[in-house]
């Protein structure tokens, strides 16, 4: 597979939200900065979506946080001009009393993603769409290590799907303008077979063979019928041995 063109999401309009009114102190208090930090989509149409505070260091700022979110407008992701969803943006927010607020930060933000290989030996099992889920850490310099698989709908798929992220790299996380490590990223790698891929000729078994051999393989455990048994191997093979598929042979 050739490897996909990808540009993330990127704040088109971004106004933070001011400090609220119903969070000022009050005369006796003393003024103390607050964070927040919000968990979002970004749309095909650059909207934000399912908009979310993941922490808090004071609840009374979490609505003006996540309602400038809302208001914001992005250059959708673009996978080969396309444009495509993402999910999993974050953006942490600092409350200063007085003072204008400040975006710290975006998160950690793919900008090449190398499509997994899908193994031949895995495709005659697989149905039309396999998921790997991959958990992963992001260094400052935008690549991923410790790449771990939490969840499988298909286990001969792990290893090709750890092999792809293994080729990712990301734009780092910013903290105050410097780039830092993003540990525990997530992500989901889809396997789809089309309706019209089949499997590849030396990995099928034909219904024919397949049939005598499983009657083969039940008399032999019973330890019956040893000589047919060996007549009727020979036989397969007169017939089908000059075109046996991998899997056949081995069978």
């Amino acid at each position: 597979m050739e490897s996909a063109e990808e540009t993330p999401a990127k704040p088109a309009y971004a106004r933070p939200p001011n400090y609220p009114a119903a969070c000022e102190p009050g005369a006796a208090q003393a003024a103390a900065d607050a964070s927040v930090t919000v968990v979002y989509s970004v749309t095909r149409d650059g909207q934000a979506e399912n908009v979310r505070v993941r922490e808090a260091s004071d609840l009374c700022f979490e609505d003006a946080a996540v309602a400038a979110v809302r208001g914001w407008r992005f250059e959708p992701r673009r996978v080969n001009g396309r444009a495509r969803a993402q999910e999993d943006m974050e953006t942490t927010f600092r409350f200063v009393f007085e003072e204008d607020t400040q975006a710290l930060n975006f998160d950690a933000r793919p900008i090449m993603r190398v499509p997994p290989e899908y193994p031949e030996r895995c495709m005659r099992r697989a149905r039309s769409i396999e998921t790997v889920l991959v958990r992963f850490d992001v260094t400052e310099t935008g690549e991923t290590e410790n790449i771990q698989v939490y969840d499988s709908t298909e286990v001969c798929l792990n290893k090709s799907a750890i092999q792809s992220v293994e080729q990712w790299r990301y734009r780092p996380k910013l903290v105050d303008g410097r780039a830092v490590r993003r540990n525990g990223a997530e992500t989901a790698v889809t396997y789809r077979l089309a309706p019209t891929t089949s499997v590849p000729p030396r990995m099928r078994v034909r219904n024919s063979i397949s049939s005598q051999l499983r009657r083969i393989a039940r008399d032999v455990e019973k330890g019956r019928n040893y000589a047919a048994s060996l007549e009727r191997l020979a036989a397969i093979e007169e017939r089908f041995g000059d075109d046996f598929s991998q899997v056949e042979l081995v069978a």
